[in-house]
């Protein structure tokens, strides 16, 4: 045994076991693709440099642990090369509905899925190791790869990209949320949570009445397809329409200096227009009286002043949620200034406690929280979630052989969140937002679509 899960990794690995989650997806398009040779030998380094990226996740006398998996990783375990024309809403969605990252087997827990005919590498990922920013790294580690290879190499390079019996030094003992002292507040909440999911379950699991529900739209059966296997285990329709959202460079240029001018980050500005376009849906086809968003925060520079987890794979999030009251006759940025407060109060003095809110997940039944908490909803608990994975530009320069021309960020059907904003930023291809909701509701969203598309565009 290595280490045994965090919290916070018991609950997405319940998630995945319970089919509950399958991947997510962070994808670049390039100028050219690399050869075959090259991208073996990129990987190969980069591979050996994460432990992420070679081990899974095995159960061991009643706990969960991280293991080195025993086999080797040949090229062809981890890269799929696909013959589409595009990448679209059917194969963004095929992805989704393919790849659900098996536990316990000698396999690791990605693909990289290469589309040549479009110039894009789709970085596709179970949440246990990874998130968002992670996958950013790997990307942006990737190309450095690529761009220090000397030159071309053979087309019969050893095609094996990771050998097991390697040092164990690189994995932490624990994840490192488990390494920060528990507050006083925390010590005292922590066994009250504790007793109250084995006594009242039911509190814990509970969500806001008051948060606007759609009647065209019932979890689990608009969600969950027929399972034909009873192992309890569920299946995700994965048939979420993927509305892309583009800005060029240039309006995102214009839309940043506008939120500088009006003290706001681009965050909150996105999240202000994208709750003002909830107010394009006819009244009638929804109840309730207030909105809850989720912006996830990236803990990394939070939770140590060293740095030292700056540029560290794994999982390193907390829960940002709010609510906000229905009234669509907000100005937008006087909106926008209110959740930027919001965000920054958070993401600064609350960040300590985002992160001892997920740490509960460590005194819990897991899979036994999972499943109550999904089986005791009709609908989302959140309206909708925005992932701004922030303006990158994967360390790149004008000298560079393979240019980021476009980067996108896609996930796959929730219960968690009726609607999810999916967002990267590129010098080249400006902003990419990815609008993901059930087809079910395509009618009742499209005004809110055009809004968005007119404010993109």
């Amino acid at each position: 045994m290595v280490r045994r899960l965090g919290g916070i990794e018991q609950y997405f690995y319940q998630r995945s076991s319970l089919n509950l989650h399958s991947c997510f997806s962070v994808g670049v398009e390039l100028n050219s693709l690399p050869n075959r040779s090259d991208l073996i030998c990129a990987l190969r380094r980069v591979v050996n440099l994460h432990f992420q990226l070679y081990c899974n996740a095995y159960k061991s006398n009643n706990e969960v642990v991280v293991n080195p998996i025993g086999e080797p990783i040949k090229f062809d375990d981890v890269v799929d090369y696909m013959d589409w024309d595009t990448y679209g809403e059917e194969e963004i969605n095929s992805v989704f509905r393919k790849y659900n990252f098996e536990y316990g087997v000698d396999k690791p827990l990605w693909k990289v899925i290469v589309v040549p005919k479009a110039n894009k590498m789709i970085f596709a990922t179970d949440h246990l190791f990874f998130d968002g920013i992670a996958t950013v790294l790997f990307w942006t580690e990737l190309l450095k790869s690529l761009e220090e290879l000397k030159q071309d190499n053979d087309l019969d390079v050893d095609e094996i990209i990771y050998r097991p019996g390697g040092s164990t030094d690189s994995i932490d003992q624990c994840h490192p949320y488990e390494k920060l002292p528990i507050p006083f507040s925390w010590k005292v909440k922590r066994p009250i949570v504790k007793a109250l999911f084995t006594i009242a379950p039911g509190a814990v699991v509970s969500q806001d009445a008051s948060i606007i529900q759609f009647d065209e739209y019932k979890i689990p059966e608009d969600y969950l397809k027929k399972n034909s296997n009873d192992d309890g285990c569920y299946q995700i329709k994965n048939t979420n329409r993927q509305i892309s959202l583009k800005m060029s460079s240039n309006k995102l240029k214009v839309i940043m200096k506008d939120c500088k001018q009006h003290h706001v980050s681009f965050t909150a500005y996105l999240t202000a227009v994208l709750y003002l376009a909830l107010g394009k849906i006819p009244k009638e086809k929804y109840s309730g009286s207030t909105i809850k968003y989720e912006v996830p925060m990236n803990t990394r520079n939070r939770i140590s002043n060293s740095g030292e987890y700056s540029n560290s794979y794994g999982t390193f999030v907390a829960g940002g949620e709010f609510i906000e009251t229905l009234d669509f006759e907000r100005d937008e940025w006087e909106l926008a200034q209110s959740i930027h407060q919001k965000i920054v109060e958070k993401s600064t003095t609350g960040v300590m406690d985002a992160i001892n809110e997920a740490r509960l997940l460590e005194l819990v039944d897991a899979k036994k929280f999972m499943k109550m908490k999904f089986e005791t909803t009709t609908g989302p608990s959140s309206t909708f979630e925005v992932t701004n994975l922030g303006f990158q530009n994967f360390s790149q320069n004008e000298h560079s052989k393979y240019t980021v021309t476009d980067a996108f960020f896609n996930e796959p059907q929730l219960f968690t969140n009726l609607i999810t904003y999916s967002v990267i930023s590129t010098p080249s291809g400006g902003l990419n937002c990815s609008m993901a909701y059930p087809e079910k509701l395509d009618s009742i969203l499209c005004n809110s679509v055009e809004f968005l598309k007119n404010k993109f565009n």
